[in-house]
């Protein structure tokens, strides 16, 4: 996929090429109520506005929703009407079942079920898409399996920003967000494993999402989305200069999107003053928590991921 983060970019300016000054003036709070815990000391510093989520009854009925989307369709109760989507500019046909897509995805839910929709349509067409993101779509949705690739007679997992982001990007624009979730906490892995491996020989530099993903995303999703905020705070707890050491990279600096850096200079002042106010000791630990969709309140509590940290 070497160059998805450019079709990305592309396709995404496109979509929110007309809305982004309107959301540029979120990108301060975007990342307001991220919670961090202290290395070692097993304390998490106060925060009255929680993790940025409405706690009212619009993220209740959200929360409502993912927890149903969470629970696996039975294949044996499942209508086996088919339907067909066309995927990217060769429009290649992929085969699924209109429940399954419609249980994980408002968004067909709502093109194939919904008031609006024309009668008995059974099909539909997504240019914007690459065929091997849906194609992981389908995996995902089918069996929970995302980001696997062959290796002689073995699967691996295939693991890297650049596919990841192209999920979560899809899962954003066609609403699906238990692929949200698990791609969050896919790259939320990546970045804690890259990190702490940083004293180790490694012919893999990208240690943080790079440069032209961090294009890509802020090109393609609003600032205030989940991964935009998970980038922005792993680079403000991760970054090193010494990263950046291959001459490309550095070059792609000047590219960097204004959105991200104000972002990221708004979350040092925010962190630096809990420092000085003696609510955040050094070093503190990102909570994978904080960048799930779920209200603060209830799903929060239940939360597999609640105590995992960096």
């Amino acid at each position: 996929m070497a160059n998805s983060s450019v079709k990305l970019k592309s396709a995404c300016r496109s979509v929110w090429g007309s809305v982004r000054g309107k959301r540029s003036s979120t990108i301060a709070s975007s990342n307001e109520g991220t919670d961090f815990s202290n290395d070692g000391q097993g304390n998490e510093a106060s925060n009255s506005e929680g993790n940025g989520v409405s706690e009212g009854k619009e993220s209740n009925d959200k929360s409502k929703d993912n927890r149903e989307q969470n629970q696996r369709l039975s294949f044996s109760t499942m209508s086996q009407t088919i339907v067909t989507i066309k995927v990217g500019e060769a429009q290649k046909p992929f085969h699924i079942h209109q429940d399954l897509l419609c249980h994980y995805s408002p968004y067909f839910k709502n093109l194939f079920t919904g008031s609006f929709r024309e009668n008995e349509e059974t099909s539909s067409t997504l240019l914007d898409v690459e065929e091997s993101t849906f194609a992981r779509f389908m995996d995902f949705i089918y069996s929970d399996d995302i980001l696997m690739k062959r290796n002689g007679n073995k699967w691996a997992i295939d693991h890297d920003y650049d596919t990841v982001l192209a999920l979560y990007i899809f899962a954003d624009r066609y609403d699906v967000p238990q692929l949200r979730e698990t791609t969050i906490s896919i790259t939320f892995g990546l970045i804690i494993k890259k990190c702490k491996n940083l004293h180790k020989p490694s012919s893999d530099s990208s240690l943080l999402p790079r440069y032209k993903e961090v294009e890509a995303a802020f090109d393609c999703l609003p600032p205030t989305s989940r991964l935009c905020k998970l980038y922005v705070d792993a680079y403000c707890k991760d970054f090193d200069d010494s990263y950046d050491n291959e001459s490309s990279e550095r070059e792609r600096r000047d590219s960097i999107p204004h959105d991200f850096l104000v972002a990221v200079m708004v979350r040092h002042g925010e962190i630096n003053n809990r420092v000085r106010n003696g609510n955040l000791q050094m070093p503190y630990k990102l909570k994978l928590c904080d960048y799930h969709e779920h209200s603060q309140l209830e799903d929060g509590q239940h939360c597999a991921f609640a105590n995992r940290t960096d």
